[in-house]
């Protein structure tokens, strides 16, 4: 009887282990100082220690020889978290390229092309990175809803945006989704436009930069992802940690037909988020950076504002220092989160709704451009936003487009109504 029992654990072995053994792959490989940015690691270079490196869940710091090693599954991002002293190289359009796209059979066949097959796994996936000057001082453009949906919309960003932002001094810049409305095959021609700027540009999704032919939000983000990789990470400037999320939910199309979406981060997402937190020192500064507002003065649907915000709050409240960006709204709102908000942290918290780049995507009456005036829902004109942090701190301006710089509030008094003076 123990003989028996012997060879059915030898067969248990024999054919059970190795399949799950299958199933657990890993990735390593080294983050290392690309000395003549060829982004090839030659001899002489060394690695980086002590760089964050994540598959989207987990988050593995270097060792003394920059080295590393992650599990990863197929249809996954490997990417490094930018550290501060060094900066990431960009590609032609100024995107920076941190991040390797593991898809062996690549994206399912979709309307618009997602994500080529990458093939079998290299053996080492090596991040070069190149040394910059330490500063705890720096600018950042961010826009958001540039939201073309044809080549004359671009052109409107080009003459009436990119014209205006060509030659500034800001070390990058950000956008904050809807980088175009629902047509991906528009990813092209804005990323040629934009890339004139001239500064590395980081992108977080929006609704209307989603795959709609899919069932469910799983593969809503596979055509953002060929272009700009993943759809949540993170990177270092200073003493500010730039949190970029994906907090749009794709509810999958229903009868054939659009089936709407949620502001939501999801555990996948907020799992990572309390990975990364391990990490920063709680006087660094958290900007979450993302499409949707977590709440919006406009309404409580699900569509404006995050429906899991609560969560994300209460890994966030006992730190100090805390900024979030969003878009969506066609509006500009500096907004103090509150305790009916979900804020129950005792550092200040503020919320930034930034102005659309389209304004009300593109409408209105022309210019002597001939560009459309496209006053946003407010009553802003639209444009972008400067950021100037320094340490843990920020100040922010808005630059509306096509005006001057100290263009900044503008009062229209009611047809018919007369006011008396005080």
């Amino acid at each position: 009887m123990r003989y028996y029992l012997l060879v059915f654990i030898f067969l248990l072995t024999l054919f059970f282990i190795p399949s799950l053994l299958a199933g657990s792959n890993y990735i390593q490989g080294t983050v290392f100082h690309d000395l003549n940015k060829n982004l090839q690691l030659d001899p002489g270079e060394k690695g980086v220690p002590g760089v964050l490196v994540s598959n989207q869940l987990d988050i593995v710091k270097t060792d003394k020889n920059g080295q590393y090693k992650l599990p990863i599954e197929d249809r996954s991002i490997i990417f490094v978290i930018k550290p501060t002293g060094y900066d990431l190289p960009v590609n032609a359009r100024n995107l920076p390229q941190f991040y390797y796209l593991h898809y062996p059979q690549g994206s399912p066949p979709l309307k618009y092309r997602g994500v080529d097959p990458t093939g079998p796994l290299p053996a080492a996936i090596n991040f070069p990175l190149f040394a910059s000057p330490i500063s705890d001082s720096f600018r950042v453009v961010v826009f958001s809803d540039p939201q073309p949906h044809s080549t004359k919309d671009i052109e409107y960003i080009r003459d009436d945006i990119v014209a205006e932002v060509c030659g500034t001094t800001a070390s990058f810049g950000i956008t904050l989704g809807d980088i175009v409305y629902d047509d991906l095959t528009m990813f092209d021609y804005y990323l040629d436009v934009t890339s004139q700027i001239g500064i590395p540009f980081y992108h977080v999704p929006g609704n209307h930069d989603e795959n709609y032919d899919v069932p469910n939000d799983e593969l809503a983000m596979e055509t953002f992802k060929r272009y700009f990789g993943p759809n949540y990470y993170a990177f270092q400037y200073g003493k500010v940690h730039f949190i970029m999320l994906d907090d749009i939910e794709y509810r999958g199309q229903k009868n054939g037909k659009f089936g709407g979406y949620q502001g939501k981060i999801g555990a996948k997402q907020l799992q990572w988020i309390t990975n990364y937190l391990s990490y920063v020192p709680d006087d660094h500064l958290l900007v979450f950076a993302m499409h949707i507002p977590f709440c919006a003065s406009e309404g409580d649907e699900a569509s404006i504002r995050v429906v899991d915000r609560d969560k994300l709050f209460s890994l966030i409240q006992n730190r100090s220092h805390v900024l979030a960006l969003a878009g969506h709204m066609h509006i500009i709102d500096n907004h103090f989160l509150k305790p009916e908000q979900g804020w129950t942290g005792g550092a200040p918290f503020l919320q930034v709704t930034c102005a659309a780049v389209s304004g009300t995507w593109w409408k209105g009456p022309l210019d002597v451009r001939g560009i459309p005036v496209a006053d946003q829902m407010d009553g802003a004109g639209n444009g972008y936003h400067i950021f100037s942090f320094q340490g843990n701190t920020f100040t922010q301006v808005y630059k509306a487009a096509f005006h001057p710089a100290d263009f900044q509030i503008r009062i229209s008094q009611p047809s018919g109504k007369v006011y008396q003076k005080i």
